[in-house]
């Protein structure tokens, strides 16, 4: 919550970065048919199983990778980094591997399908977020003005 001696630019990040997380739930919760949960889920899974193959490397160098180029990742990891309980992470886990978006390992760890990153409803998800992303960064190069907020113009 800004506070009285929260500086303008302040002001201006806690807007944007809002209006971005509320643009970003949006787009997670059409995706997963207004189950935003199950969407935080998938995307924890997907980063985690992926982040060694990006450390180091420019992000927009990484390639989509094959189903064996990926570690699978543990629900209580999962768990751990949404702040969820493992219970309802695992409730979401099994729909997920119902709807055929991750797979379940011989030890329990969860892998999300590669053929799920190329499904239609993905694609659209990213280009809008895409948008949101360049919203983002262009509200934070504008110069902040007392009194005017993100978007609107004096």
């Amino acid at each position: 919550m800004p506070t009285p001696s929260t500086s303008p630019l302040e002001r201006r990040h806690l807007d944007l970065g809002a209006d971005y997380l509320l643009r970003s739930v949006a787009i997670l919760g059409r995706l997963f048919g207004g189950d935003v949960s199950r969407g935080l889920i998938y995307l924890t899974a997907l980063q985690a199983s992926s982040q060694h193959l990006r450390n180091g490397q420019d992000p927009c160098q990484t390639q989509l990778t094959d189903d064996d180029q990926r570690r699978p990742v543990s629900l209580s990891s999962i768990a751990r980094s949404l702040s969820m309980s493992v219970e309802t992470t695992r409730r979401q886990v099994l729909r997920l591997e119902h709807e055929g978006l991750v797979a379940r390992t011989a030890n329990g760890g969860v892998m999300v399908r590669f053929s799920s990153l190329g499904c239609e409803a993905l694609r659209e998800a990213l280009a809008v977020n895409s948008i949101n992303v360049q919203r983002l960064a262009g509200g934070l190069q504008r110069p902040a003005v007392e009194g005017v907020m993100p978007g609107k113009r004096a």
